[in-house]
């Protein structure tokens, strides 16, 4: 038979949708806003299954410029059916970040958008197969669309959860504690906290107090240290200072990234800034300082000056010790092996995603770790790690 009459019987098979070959399942993750008038997609992320399959399984949208807002914003996660697809033993995840406009200026950065567009609210939507659609509640007036992420979940992904109780995957940390996302977010918020306190206030005078907070983000990438022009990727955190002085205040934002380089048949981790040389850091041109004058005293002290204190501290302060005597990226990756298991050769498209604990719902904030005052350290999110591969 010849190739053009196998094709023509192919298209004719596929389009009575009895030919399970041709059946397809898109989803979508759609954000939505009002622009003079009319109805604007800011952004639109999708991974198909069935006849054709999205290699990266997290999609993953940067915010609009740190200058554009729209209305209304409503966001939506949806899945579209084609002819029978086989079922699949996976959930996906829509996470999209956004702000009230009025929240988006102001601050200094080499980089503007990359702060304002993954802090904020996080609109949390999870559906899965048999699902049809899911919807947060529009928001109303003017917003700011910040980062979104796209990503499909299989039921025996790797997990490291919020927290895990003593059992068979429990790694300890001695005194009763075992390592899961609970305890690895306040580590890295203890090693930071205490170098800032004491390198700002030895340097800036007049600091009242130090408000500390660490907010999550769900994925990144850095395509400058993976193999074959491959990017490292991970997920991320940025830790936050708020410096109060007599009459006004700074507050520098500062990302730190896990990122973890595919080697074959296990992980390298690298953690940026506190990891990476000057020139092969991404996050360095990311931290973010915004000045707010309070009506009092103007003592002349520069957001630059801040920004210097506040990453001589960080770069300064000591990765959490997981085991005595092993490097932290080293005793992380055994963690990690020991709580989630062990993988096998690593796919070429892995991901890492972190995810709000639980099910649909707006996060007002991304934060999981809050200091007010020193000593006062509250949680207000839980979040779980899947390893994708």
């Amino acid at each position: 038979m010849s190739r053009v009459k196998i094709l023509t019987i192919m298209m004719m098979v596929c389009g009575s949708v009895l030919f399970s070959g041709c059946a397809q399942l898109t989803v979508t993750g759609l954000t939505q806003g009002e622009r003079d008038g009319q109805t604007v997609t800011v952004d639109s992320r999708q991974i198909k299954r069935g006849k054709v399959d999205t290699v990266n399984r997290v999609q993953r949208f940067q915010g609009q410029p740190y200058f554009d807002s729209v209305n209304n914003l409503a966001m939506q996660l949806k899945v579209v059916e084609q002819g029978n697809p086989p079922a699949f033993a996976e959930d996906y995840y829509f996470l999209s970040m956004s702000s009230p406009k009025e929240e988006i200026s102001g601050g200094t950065a080499e980089d503007l958008n990359y702060v304002p567009n993954h802090l904020g609210k996080m609109t949390f939507l999870k559906i899965d197969q048999s699902g049809t659609s899911v919807e947060a509640v529009p928001q109303q007036g003017e917003g700011h669309v910040g980062a979104a992420w796209l990503a499909r979940v299989e039921d025996d992904d790797r997990k490291i959860p919020w927290q895990i109780g003593e059992g068979s995957n429990c790694i300890s940390l001695g005194d009763g504690d075992c390592f899961d996302m609970e305890s690895l977010s306040r580590l890295l918020f203890d090693a930071l906290t205490g170098p800032v306190e004491d390198g700002v206030r030895a340097n800036v005078p007049l600091v009242q107090n130090i408000h500390h907070r660490l907010h999550f983000v769900p994925q990144v990438e850095h395509s400058g240290i993976g193999p074959n022009n491959r990017p490292a990727k991970g997920f991320g955190f940025i830790y936050f200072a708020q410096i109060n002085l007599p009459g006004a205040n700074f507050q520098v934002y500062v990302p730190i990234n896990f990122l973890f380089v595919d080697n074959i048949d296990g992980y390298i981790l690298l953690i940026d800034p506190l990891e990476l040389d000057e020139e092969d850091q991404q996050t360095s041109g990311q931290v973010y300082v915004k000045e707010n004058l309070l009506g009092g005293i103007d003592i002349n002290l520069t957001e630059g000056l801040i920004r210097d204190k506040v990453i001589e501290a960080i770069a300064g302060a000591e990765l959490p010790v997981l085991f005595g005597g092993v490097e932290f990226s080293e005793a992380m990756l055994f963690a990690i092996n020991g709580a989630a298991g062990s993988s096998g050769t690593i796919s070429s498209d892995y991901n890492f995603f972190l995810t709000p604990s639980g099910d649909n719902r707006d996060l007002a904030q991304t934060i999981l770790w809050d200091q007010p005052v020193v000593g006062g350290v509250m949680n207000f999110n839980q979040v779980d790690l899947y390893i994708l591969e």
